[in-house]
Formats: structure tokens, C-alpha cells, sequence
């Protein structure tokens, strides 16, 4: 390989409404000192930081929604050694999805919303520092999940939260930045119709009466609460978080309970590994690492492991599967 080096940068990531400080802390997202007003920006000072290191890369800024993971396998196919994912944790998904299966390493400057997948793999939150990680090429494999032919690294929604994504994107996002995924919660709880589903792990079933889960490859929902506490990136298992109550009570219990890492202590919720998974009981609207899918009817999803190679902290490292890159 060429040791040539692609940096992706979504125009629009982390230039919505700021998260008040306090509520960051309660989701558990990081906060950084340095913020761009522009991708131009971003590009400057991300190059300024790569050149102090010694690292050379090219760039691309994003033009419309599936444009990183076009670059992603492009360079993949052209023997780029890594491509870097400037943005949150939907630009880190196309990418990913342009490099799973290949040679190819994937690293992320994390300047989105919640950055849960830079949280998952212990990539800082300043600019500076994800720069250094890069720079410093260790890396590890990682498995990553499957579900309607898309892959996802930190976790994929059926039900309630998916279909939150999607309003939240169209309308509350673009106004209200990351405060705009709590508003449209609220408001479309009581719109949104629970209905049961279904689900089969592994060939068997494991409950005929779930109203929303979460079928996770790293601990870590919305930021840094932890939702999945056994869930292991390199593990070749998924970990379904299948909550089964969708009154008020339940649901507010549900959100102190995964604020608090404590889900497991819910007589109403519950949690299975697998390597395969199927949901039935009609039409569910699906996310993969809260990027939104589609309704669908009879969602499978599975693992895929150690498919993804992904530039992180050295302390971060797996003896089984680490290694280091030339860059």
C-alpha cells in the first residue's frame, strides 16, 4: 500500500445549538474546548494538527448523505491506508460502511453530537488529541453488527428510539441541535404506537412481548451512559436490550435506570447475547448507529466479527487483535 490517508469531513456535524453543559453531563457526552464555525475551519485546523505530527492527508468535505462511505470505499479499494472520519457518529457509520471487510483502518476526529463510538474506543474529544491518537497508528479490529444489509459499530434501534431519530432529524435537529433529540421524545411518546414484538436469538425464541430494543456491539447509548454493561466490541456477540413496558412509569424508569448504568436491576427489561437475531410482529422503524433505515418487517440482524480495523488509544489495545500502521 501507498500509505495515502483520506480525511472526511461532514459540513454539518457539531454546528447545531450547543447542549447546555449541565445536560451534557447528564447524557454523559464530552464536552471540548474547541469548536469550528465552518468544515473550512475544521479542515484547516485538523491539517495544521496532522502537519505538526507529521501526517499528511488528503480531504474531502461531504456533499450529500452517502457521499463518505462512496469516498471510504473508493480509497479502500485503492489501498489507502486509513480514512478518517471528521464528524459524528453517522459520518464514523459511512464510513465504516465503505471499509468494513477491507485492509483499511478507520480513524475519527469526533466533532458531532454525542461521538458515542470516539467514547466506545477511548478516542479523545479535543481535536488535538484524536489527531495524535491517528498520528500514532495503533490499532485494533473490531466487530461490527448488521442490520438490513448495513453495518453499525456502537448500536441498532428497533421501535421507539428509531423512529424518534427520524423525526428528530427532519425537524428538531436542524433547530435545535442535540437538545432537539430529548424534545422530540417527548412529544412523540405519546403519539407513537408500542406494539409487541417478537424476538428469536440464535434459532430460539427469548421473548414474545418486547416494546422497543436495542441490539448493542458496545456498552454506550446516546453518549456515555451505559446501556449494555457485558457488551465487548470484539466479542463476535451482539447484546439485545429488550425493554418490555412502555408506560410513563416504566419509561421514566427505563431513562434513571440507563442514565445510571443499572438497566440490569429492571424486572421489566432484559438482556441476551447472540450472534443473530430476528424481530417479527409487524413494521418497526430501525436505526444503525442512529442513523435512520426505514420501517421494515422482519428485521434480522447479525455480527460480523472483527471486520472493521479502527486507529485508537494503545491503551485501548487487545492483545488478540492489535496491531500498528505505518503512517
Amino acid at each position: 500500500m501507498d500509505g495515502k490517508i483520506m480525511l472526511v469531513i461532514n459540513p454539518g456535524a457539531g454546528r447545531g445549538v450547543q447542549m447546555p453543559h449541565l445536560l451534557k453531563r447528564f447524557f454523559g457526552m464530552r464536552a471540548r474546548r474547541q469548536y469550528c464555525r465552518s468544515p473550512e475551519e475544521y479542515l484547516r485546523v485538523i491539517k495544521g494538527h496532522f502537519e505538526k505530527f507529521g501526517v499528511m492527508v488528503e480531504a474531502q468535505i461531504t456533499l450529500e448523505r452517502g457521499h463518505a462511505s462512496k469516498i471510504a470505499s473508493k480509497c479502500a479499494e485503492e489501498g489507502y491506508r486509513a480514512v478518517i472520519a471528521a464528524g459524528g457518529d453517522g459520518t464514523v457509520n459511512e464510513v465504516l460502511n465503505g471499509l468494513a471487510g477491507t485492509q483499511t483502518a478507520l480513524g475519527v476526529i469526533p466533532i458531532g453530537t454525542a461521538n458515542v463510538f470516539a467514547i466506545q474506543t477511548g478516542i479523545p474529544a479535543e481535536i488535538e488529541d484524536a489527531c495524535r491518537v491517528i498520528a500514532a497508528a495503533h490499532s485494533i479490529k473490531i466487530d461490527l453488527g448488521r442490520v438490513a444489509g448495513r453495518y453499525f459499530a456502537c448500536m441498532c434501534g428497533i421501535g421507539f428510539d428509531a423512529h424518534v431519530l427520524k423525526v428528530a432529524d427532519s425537524k428538531f435537529k436542524k433547530t435545535f441541535g442535540a437538545i432537539g433529540y430529548a424534545l422530540a421524545g417527548m412529544r412523540q411518546y405519546f403519539r407513537y404506537k408500542f406494539r409487541p414484538m417478537r424476538l428469536i436469538a440464535d434459532g430460539e425464541e427469548i421473548c414474545s412481548k418486547g416494546r422497543f430494543v436495542i441490539v448493542c456491539n458496545g456498552k454506550y447509548y446516546g453518549g456515555g451512559m451505559v446501556l449494555a454493561e457485558k457488551a465487548d466490541h470484539a466479542d463476535g456477540k451482539l447484546d439485545v436490550c429488550i425493554l418490555k413496558k412502555s408506560d410513563p412509569f416504566s419509561m421514566a424508569s427505563y431513562i434513571f435506570r440507563i442514565w445510571s448504568g443499572r438497566l440490569r436491576l429492571s424486572s421489566s427489561a432484559s438482556s441476551q447475547q447472540c450472534r443473530q437475531l430476528r424481530i417479527e410482529g409487524g413494521r418497526f422503524a430501525v436505526h444503525a448507529d442512529a442513523e435512520y433505515l426505514g420501517k421494515m418487517n422482519g428485521i434480522a440482524v447479525d455480527i460480523s466479527p472483527l471486520a472493521l480495523n479502527v486507529l485508537c488509544p494503545c491503551d485501548n489495545i487487545l492483545s488478540s487483535n492489535q496491531g500498528s500502521l505505518s503512517l
